[in-house]
C-alpha cells in the first residue's frame, strides 16, 4: 500500500515534536527543568517567551547560569534529558518553552483501506504534492 497525501505510511516511525512550557515564578531563583528524555540524534531546545519582561539565565549545574534568554530568542542543547538544564529568570513569571523530536510508531492496523477507499486515492494520488 502507498500513503495517499497528508497520510502517514502505516508500520513506519516519524518524528514529531513535543513541546511544553514552565511560568519561572520566583525573580532570580534557579529552576532545574523536568525529567523529559530527548531520543538519540535529536536535540532539545529553550524557548523564553515572546511576552517575557526579562531574560532567562541558561545553564547546565545549579551553580552558573552563563547564557541568557532574551524574550524570544531560542537554543537548543545535544543532550539527553532536560533534567541537565537550570535556568533562572531576571523577572517574575516569564515563561520559558522547552521541546524535542520524539520518534512515533504508526501501526500497521491504524490502516485499513478496502478496495474502493484505495481507488478513490490512487485518482488523487501524486507523491510529489
Amino acid at each position: 500500500m502507498r500513503p495517499a497525501r497528508g497520510l502517514t505510511p502505516p508500520g513506519i516511525t516519524y518524528a514529531d515534536f513535543i513541546v511544553d512550557s514552565l511560568t519561572l515564578t520566583d525573580p532570580l531563583v534557579v529552576t532545574q527543568l523536568p525529567d523529559v528524555k530527548i531520543p538519540d540524534g535529536c536535540e532539545g531546545f529553550l524557548k523564553a517567551h515572546h511576552n517575557n519582561n526579562g531574560v532567562i539565565f541558561v545553564g547546565t549545574t545549579a551553580a552558573s547560569q552563563p547564557w541568557t534568554l532574551p524574550p524570544g530568542a531560542a537554543t537548543s542543547f545535544k543532550i539527553d534529558n532536560f533534567n541537565k538544564i537550570y535556568v533562572k529568570p531576571e523577572i517574575a513569571n516569564d515563561k520559558l518553552e522547552y521541546g524535542t523530536e520524539q520518534e512515533v510508531y504508526v501501526p500497521e492496523q491504524w490502516f485499513t483501506l478496502d478496495d474502493e477507499v484505495l481507488g478513490l486515492l490512487d485518482q488523487n494520488y501524486n507523491p510529489m504534492v
